[in-house]
């Protein structure tokens, strides 16, 4: 390998390791090529732990989802709407742009008489119906306590169909405890 390596080329081994404890774990060894300012030609070799890379990008997705999705109904937040506004001032609107805004009827009443689980079950139910629906079209942002938003591109000849599936998924959606 090294001898057909080139300049400025960075190559990459890939193998799992056993340690002498037994445990295993995933490697990179790197290898480049580098001629000094004298002519030397010199190699530079580093290692790197793989699987410490695979947690660290776990942790940073988690993070992400932590910063931008809401935990509840798993679509986006009031913080990735609110970035998003602010993106869109200069975005031109495309003619099968839509916007749907919802708030939930009776969450208070729910939440009064059946428990605020079965206000959160209403919430969660609201977010599926709308994933099923609008998600192919767009994204779902959860605004406020039980108020979400919509920004979708429906073509004009299923735009009737899209909305009366949407009416008919709430009206079909039926909870454990509401």
């Amino acid at each position: 390998l090294m001898r057909n390596t080139k300049e400025d080329e960075i190559y990459h081994i890939n193998y799992n390791r056993t340690a002498p404890e037994g445990d295993k774990n995933y490697m990179q060894l790197s290898i480049a090529r580098v001629t000094d300012n004298k002519g030397v030609v010199r190699f530079v070799c580093g290692f790197r732990n793989i699987d410490l890379m695979m947690e660290e990008e776990k942790h940073k997705t988690m993070l992400y989802s932590m910063a931008y999705i809401d935990n509840m109904t798993r679509v986006n937040n009031r913080r990735t709407f609110d970035e998003f506004m602010d993106s869109a001032e200069a975005t031109e609107i495309k003619n099968d742009s839509m916007i749907f805004s919802f708030d939930l009827n009776d969450l208070k009443t729910a939440n009064d008489s059946q428990g605020h689980e079965a206000g959160d079950e209403l919430i969660i139910g609201a977010a599926q119906c709308m994933k099923r629906v609008l998600g192919p079209y767009g994204t779902i942002y959860r605004t406020g306590g039980d108020e979400f938003v919509a920004f979708c591109n429906i073509p004009d000849d299923v735009r009737r169909d899209v909305i009366n599936q949407l009416v008919e998924s709430f009206d079909n959606w039926h909870g454990n405890l509401y």
